[in-house]
């Protein structure tokens, strides 16, 4: 039998973080979901180790970003009210940004700058949001994520 490769030992672990996670939740009284904890301790863990240089495998630790990116994404869209949707996707963008950062470890001006464009654009939508003929437009994409 062929020896367990990183991934596999990746997954095992984060099985094992959410297990015990389960486990011992309400005794820790913690109202995370416990596959948004192991997920996230897996890539802190693993970006210290590549930090370190003892971890290389940068694709399973964008894979596991991306998967906190939209748990935190979701998180947010669930609390956000109604007219704060507007902001779905700067606050995506900016989450993946941030993700972007952690995994390059470098600050790319342009990506920053687009980013922040998106969120003036959309800044500028919600303050108009209630003329009429911006209305119509604001609400779409409101609706966008809400009726598929």
């Amino acid at each position: 039998m062929a020896a367990l490769n990183e991934v596999v030992w990746i997954f095992i672990a984060i099985a094992i973080a959410f297990y015990a996670t389960s486990a011992l939740k309400s005794h820790l009284r913690l109202t995370i979901c416990s596959i948004c904890i192991a997920v996230s301790f897996s890539w802190i863990g693993l970006l210290a180790l590549r930090q370190l240089g003892w971890f290389n495998n940068d694709i399973i630790l964008a894979i596991l970003l991306g998967q906190s990116v939209v748990g935190i994404y979701y998180l947010w869209e669930r609390h956000a009210r109604r007219e704060w949707l507007i902001f779905r996707l700067p606050m995506l963008l900016t989450l993946s940004l941030a993700a972007w950062i952690l995994v390059s470890t470098k600050i790319d001006i342009a990506i920053i700058v687009v980013v922040g464009l998106i969120w003036l654009f959309h800044g500028l939508l919600y303050y108009y949001r209630t003329r009429p003929k911006v209305k119509s437009h604001v609400d779409k994409l409101i609706d966008c994520c809400s009726r598929w």
